[in-house]
């Protein structure tokens, strides 16, 4: 490809040209060029692959040229055969014997042959192999002997297909160099061979708006090469991404409002003290300024850009944390949505939230730590995370609990239950000690160690 000038080098990087600058037709119009210019390449051998000129005589450049023009000697139809067209060449190409490594001289280089028809000549679609052998085919006798010209491939007008999911396929029969920028420009593929796959993002879709696009240019070539309709979820999905960008609005300075409840904010945006709602508790102007302070009854006034402090008391429960409202930033509530939610009819001027099962069991399994947590807890209440909402998050990812039926053996001081705790004929047969002066036995046990006790004189009594 750089040969024929399709790719351009700068040092280790390759660059694509404008070639041919009209050019936008299938892949295979760019045969010819391409076949031309591997003839100029004289650092690759089938075999070898890429070699220093100064290490091995190049013969690839002239042994696939012959390759090829005994190929277009031989009549349309019947195949040549490799052990047949590997003889030929090494009869008549001074140079090839020399370069076929010492495994494949007994074969005359037929794995050679075989390797630059599989690695070059096929994909450039001029040659295709057939039973035991290989010819050229209707384009390659075309290109190499003149002959009529081939019929054009079948085109693939409808290559796309786009799926609900807001996944698309594209199937390579028809894509064409400009119909591969354009999808790159809002698509992200994720899968690339005979069936290809994009998906649309809102980032994806944000950075095609980026280029100059329009939603409508973004769905043009959807609509253009699918061979089905757009589903109509994804374009509302696209023109809500596109709406997103279209509203974004600069400020250099604005006062924020925050409210103690959603209503709060609902009633002043009724009342026209605020226009915009950022959260479900934070307003602001249209203009960013100042708001009609006469109109509100102001509880606190904060820096939004202070570092995060401690604002959040957690309940002897564990799981019913109280916010302090004046000591809140604006993360809080982002950070909070993802753990708990609010508590229903809640006591007038307190807010408080609830440790949500579901959300932290989610949020553990998107990656989580039981560090992350409790770092959070440190931050935001001034304490590690309490037990319950470690059970929520990382409980359903540790062992299962296990229940079994045990007796508990409690003895009249914890001299004594060191000493069955030590001795061997009773410690075998104790499951743990819960506590300073008692022990758990499985129930096949109990019967054992009570015997045993009985015969060092310790009688248990049964309650």
């Amino acid at each position: 490809a750089a040969a024929a000038g399709v790719l351009g080098r700068a040092g280790d990087t390759l660059t694509a040209n404008e070639f041919p600058p009209a050019w936008d037709g299938p892949l295979g119009g760019l045969t010819p060029d391409l076949l031309a210019g591997f003839f100029a390449v004289e650092t690759w051998d089938p075999l070898a692959g890429a070699v220093a000129t100064d290490a091995m005589t190049p013969a690839a450049p002239t042994a696939s040229l012959l390759t090829l023009l005994h190929l277009s000697r031989a009549p349309a139809g019947p195949v040549v055969e490799w052990a047949g067209l590997a003889d030929w060449l090494w009869e008549h190409h001074p140079g090839f014997s020399s370069v076929i490594p010492t495994e494949h001289q007994k074969t005359r280089g037929t794995a050679w042959v075989e390797a630059l028809v599989a690695g070059v000549f096929e994909p450039l679609g001029v040659v295709e192999r057939a039973g035991g052998g290989v010819r050229l085919t209707a384009r390659g006798r075309y290109l190499i002997n003149g002959e009529s010209t081939p019929p054009e491939p079948a085109a693939f007008p409808h290559t796309l297909l786009v799926q609900p999911n807001a996944e698309i396929l594209a199937y390579r029969q028809g894509l064409t160099p400009s119909l591969i920028a354009t999808l790159s420009k809002f698509a992200e593929w994720t899968v690339v061979g005979p069936a290809c796959t994009l998906l649309l993002t809102e980032t994806r879709v944000y950075r095609g708006l980026e280029t100059g696009l329009t939603v409508a240019e973004i769905l043009h070539p959807l609509q253009k090469f699918g061979s089905r309709a757009v589903p109509p979820a994804v374009e509302d999905l696209v023109r809500r991404w596109g709406s997103k960008r279209e509203r974004v609005s600069v400020y250099a300075s604005a006062t924020l409002v925050e409210f103690p409840t959603p209503a709060d904010l609902d009633a002043a945006i009724q009342r026209g003290v605020c226009a915009i709602r950022l959260t479900d508790r934070i307003g602001l102007t249209a203009d960013g300024r100042d708001p009609d302070y006469a109109s509100l009854r102001l509880i606190g006034n904060r820096d939004y850009e202070a570092r995060p402090q401690p604002c959040v008391r957690v309940a002897d429960d564990g799981v019913t944390w109280t916010i302090d409202a004046a000591l809140a930033d604006l993360l809080l509530d982002s950070e909070l949505a993802r753990m708990a939610d609010p508590v229903p009819d809640d006591v007038p001027g307190a807010r408080r939230v609830r440790a949500s099962a579901e959300k932290l069991r989610a949020a553990a399994e998107r990656g989580m730590t039981r560090e992350e947590l409790d770092q959070w807890f440190v931050v935001r209440s001034g304490h590690p995370a309490p037990p319950a909402a470690l059970l929520f998050a990382f409980g359903p990812r540790t062992a299962n609990a296990s229940s079994s039926r045990d007796v508990i053996v409690r003895f009249a001081s914890a001299e004594l239950t060191d000493g069955v705790w030590q001795w061997p004929g009773t410690r075998e047969l104790l499951a743990e000690r819960i506590g300073p002066a008692a022990v758990v036995v499985t129930d096949e046990q109990f019967e054992t160690l009570k015997s045993r006790l009985i015969e060092i004189g310790v009688d248990v009594i049964a309650k």
